[in-house]
């Protein structure tokens, strides 16, 4: 900011004692209007090059996008195992944590999965839970044990065991 305003000055003060030592005639009229163009594109300059830097930025905006669409991108596949194994443990203490909150039991759930195509056939595979094992149910009722066996298969797998 301090260089444009001492440009400015600078440009000011060089046209203001080129005009004041001007001979009057044809020429000092024309090295006049020279003079005021000058003071005004000096001024105006910050303008200028705000709307270039947007075209350039624009520019380069769609340089990128036909970049990134011709990039072929790798998938980091051990990241994506390990990120999977993270959410079927997730998944695993959610519901230990929802039966002990429904059946006041303390349960080890195990899920038993494996990768599945899509249905849709889109995109990557998808994780599927094969079986849920669940075990410290043996010392429970026959009732419990039923209820708990309902509620899994309902909503969330088809092939419940309980150990």
């Amino acid at each position: 900011m301090k260089g444009y305003v001492f440009c400015i000055v600078g440009t000011v003060l060089l046209s203001a004692v080129v005009i004041a030592i001007l001979p009057e005639g044809k020429t000092a009229v024309t090295i006049k209007g020279v003079a005021k163009c000058l003071c005004v594109l000096i001024i105006v300059s910050p303008i200028l090059t705000f709307f270039q830097k947007n075209a350039d930025a624009s520019t380069a905006s769609f340089s990128t996008r036909i970049n990134f669409l011709e990039t072929d991108i790798q998938m980091d596949l051990p990241f994506i195992q390990y990120f999977s194994n993270e959410r079927v443990l997730s998944a695993q203490s959610q519901l230990e944590e929802e039966l002990k909150n429904r059946y006041g039991l303390n349960l080890t759930i195990l899920l038993d999965w494996e990768w599945r195509k899509r249905q849709d056939g889109e995109g990557m595979e998808e994780i599927y839970i094969r079986q849920i094992r669940v075990q410290g149910v043996a010392q429970e009722t026959e009732q419990t044990k039923k209820e708990i066996l309902e509620y899994l298969t309902q909503n969330y797998c088809e092939e419940v065991l309980l150990e």
